[in-house]
């Protein structure tokens, strides 16, 4: 029985988790970070290939 009051708390509790105590960070800020440290990784990427191409 206890076991199942415990599995039904884990259902309905939400996870919360912060960075730093900044900010809480949930899905839609996770798709946020995720989608801005991909940006800057590509543009870095272009710049490393725009500097090799003018070496050439």
């Amino acid at each position: 029985m206890r076991l199942q009051e415990y599995s039904l708390q884990l259902m309905h509790q939400q996870m919360l988790f912060s960075c730093g105590g900044l900010f809480d960070v949930n899905l839609k800020n996770f798709g946020a970070i995720i989608l801005t440290i991909t940006t800057y990784v590509v543009i870095l990427i272009q710049f490393k290939l725009q500097a090799e191409t003018e070496k050439k």
